[in-house]
Formats: C-alpha cells, structure tokens, sequence
C-alpha cells in the first residue's frame, strides 16, 4: 500500500506533532527544522499541532492562546488543532470514550478540510510515540495514509507518562509496529526504542539549519573565557550540575563566564543557586533567543556545555559544532555519538567533580582545536543535504527518484 500510495502524490507530507517552536519556547526546534528542510528540497509540508483544553480554560487563557506565535517558515503550512470539549464531559457515564470520539472526528473534519483546500498528503510523519498516537493512527486509516514514525522523548517502560489517556503502552506499541517506518536520532536512542518496542529503528539524525555553518572560523579574544549553555531550564537539562561543577572550576575569577539561554520552570530556582554559589555576577540568563542570537551567543562564546541526564540527539551540539565550537557533555545518550577528542569532551553523568575537571582542561588545551574542521567535519555529517539524503533513501524508491536535494 505504501509505494502506491505515494504514486500518486509523491511530494506531500503531513508532520504530526506535539511540539513545535515558538517565542516562548524552543521545544520542537528539531520538527520545525525538518519540515524547513523538506520544504526547501520540493516537498509540500503541512504540519498539525494537536492542542488540548477544557472549556473553562481556553476561553479564560483566550487572549494568551492566540497571542502565541509560533515560528513560521516558507511554503510550511502550520494548523493548530484547538481541541476543545463542548461541555464538561466528566458528567457523563463514559467520558474518555466520549472525549476519544470528538477527537478523532474534528482532527479528521479539519484533515479532510485541508485536503480539499491544499490536496491530500501522501504521507505521515508522526514525532513523539507519547503524543497523539490515536490520532495518527485513525488517520492513517480512514484516509488510507501510511505513516513513519520518529522517536524523540527518552523515557522507560516502567515510568512512561503518556501526554493522553487515550494511548497506552500496548496501543502505542502496536502502532510502533504498524509505522511503514520507524526512526531514532542516534544508534544510542534507536537501540533502546528496539528494546522497549520490539521492533527495528533506522537512525535519522536530526536536521540542523545550514544557516549555523562557518565555513571560515574567526579567532576569539579568550578574556573572558566563556562557556554557554542552550536548552530549556528543566529537570531533564541538568543546569543545577552545570552551575555546581562551574563553581567547583572558577568561582571567583572573572576570567571565566558562563551563558545560560533557555526558559523554563527551574530559572528561579536556578538564579538562587548561582547566587548561594557565589556565582551570580559571573552567570548570566539571557532568557529566550531567536535562531540569529543563538547564533551571536554561540560566536561570542568559547565552549558549550551539556549538562542532561539525557538526550536523544542534541541539535544545539552540531549547532555549536557549525560555529566551529568545541562542546563538553556529560554521558547522555545522543552527544556521545557526537563527540570525538577532535570536537570536545565527555564527561561522567550528574558527576559534579568530573564536570568542573573537564571544564578546566578544555580550557586549559582550548588552543589544540581545530575549529575551522569541527565546523567542516560536522557540515560533511549533519547538514540539510545530508539529512535529506538519508530521508530519500529511507522512502520508497519512487519517491527517492522523484525528488532530490
């Protein structure tokens, strides 16, 4: 069904997501990337963003709902799904099953609606096996769509929180097993999707913008030394290691700066700490950064830092990497694939000491990297080309033959 499918509209494909970029938030970067990628290369691209709210609270947050702006590209089209209950269903005798039923009816209402208007997309790309599985799934069916599948949320069986309560490790596992294809970002996160689920993965590793290269590296003043962090401020992040493990290395000496970018719950807390450490003067949060300061930032610093306790992939690696950056990070998953003594140091995980030793002697051997390689090495890997040559050979022949980067 697959390739015959696609026969007959060989460039259309339909992202489902729960994430995606916007000014308030950076979450989905790696969606909204490859939707830019994929437009640029001829396909047609509409992206559905499944949104959840009881009455009550969309009309009292309305004005915030609709003053969100998500980042827009050329020839994406963007639709949020306002999915929204006409009433208070837990008065009914069942209301989930109610509120599954509305669901999939207004997700397939506003499908066929954009079918009718743009022409229906050949293809679904589903990202997030803890998102909106069912949605993809009835999808696929009743508009004889198939799909492929990206992983992107490290997580373990025996702690798996679904965003819903209409997926459940069963359902999601049988509609693991029915993807056409199934993709993880790195070797690391696909074998642990094989284990969980039972079922091959292919690597396809995330996109980066081609805007990140430098093809010629300019060379830094190293007074101050700086070290920039960039990622939301949540648990999974780790900045509490990062801000320990700075302290540990150079509280005190003005020589050394560090640039925290990201928002998120834990800033407060994360402000406190840099104060208790004694730190504060020397750390600045610099709040939430468009695509072009994540750019500045980058080339007004020396190192990056990863902290995480995981990560699937880490696109702000090779974005740093693309500005001919050397990168320290802990054990996480996806970085450890990155890095090579070439491009950076890995350190222990959550393991302040081994942290603040690797943060001094990158800098202390800072002058041993070749930047202008870690930048073309990592373009020679990582590009949009190179994405969109592995995403070709990983669609039916036909597709592959039709359109190329």
């Amino acid at each position: 069904m697959f390739c015959d499918v696609l026969l007959n509209k060989k460039n259309h494909i339909l992202l489902i997501s729960a994430w995606y970029p916007s000014k308030e938030d950076t979450s989905g970067i790696f969606v909204q990337m490859q939707a830019e990628a994929l437009a640029s290369a001829g396909y047609k691209v509409v992206v559905f963003l499944p949104e959840y709210y009881s009455i009550v609270g969309f009309f009292k947050n309305l004005k915030s709902i609709f003053s969100k702006r998500y980042s827009k590209i050329k020839k994406v089209t963007l639709i949020r799904l306002f999915i929204v209950f006409p009433f208070p269903t837990f008065l009914l005798k069942n209301p989930l099953s109610f509120q599954k039923k509305y669901i999939l009816k207004y997700c397939l209402l506003r499908m066929r609606l954009y079918s009718f208007l743009k022409g229906k997309p050949s293809l679904i790309h589903h990202h997030g096996v803890l998102n909106n599985c069912y949605i993809t799934e009835y999808l696929s069916k009743k508009l004889n769509i198939s799909y492929i599948h990206t992983d992107h949320t490290p997580f373990e069986k025996s702690n798996v929180k679904f965003h819903n309560p209409f997926d459940t490790f069963q359902s999601v596992t049988n509609f693991v097993h029915n993807a056409s294809k199934r993709f993880a970002p790195s070797k690391w996160y696909a074998q642990t999707c094989e284990k969980l689920f039972d079922a091959s993965f292919d690597i396809l590793h995330n996109v980066v913008s081609d805007d990140f290269y430098l093809s010629n590296v300019p060379k830094k003043n190293n007074n101050p030394f700086i070290f920039i962090s960039i990622g939301h401020l949540g648990k999974i992040k780790n900045h509490k290691l990062l801000l320990l493990a700075f302290a540990k290395a150079f509280a005190g000496n003005f020589n050394y700066r560090l640039f925290i970018a990201g928002t998120g719950a834990l800033q407060n807390e994360l402000e406190q700490l840099a104060e208790q450490l004694k730190i504060k003067r020397q750390v600045q949060f610099l709040g939430y950064l468009t695509r072009q300061q994540v750019m500045e930032y980058l080339d007004k610093s020396h190192v990056l830092v990863v902290s995480s306790f995981k990560e699937t992939f880490s696109v702000v690696v090779v974005e740093a990497f693309f500005r001919g950056i050397p990168v320290v990070a802990t054990r996480c998953g996806g970085p450890e694939e990155l890095i090579t003594p070439e491009n950076g140091l890995l350190c222990e995980n959550d393991n302040e000491n081994d942290l603040a030793f690797k943060l001094i002697h990158i800098y202390e051997s800072y002058s041993s990297y070749n930047k202008k390689k870690i930048a073309n090495d990592a373009f020679a890997k990582y590009s949009k080309k190179s994405f969109l040559r592995k995403y070709n050979e990983m669609l039916p022949v036909r597709m592959y033959q039709a359109i190329r980067p």
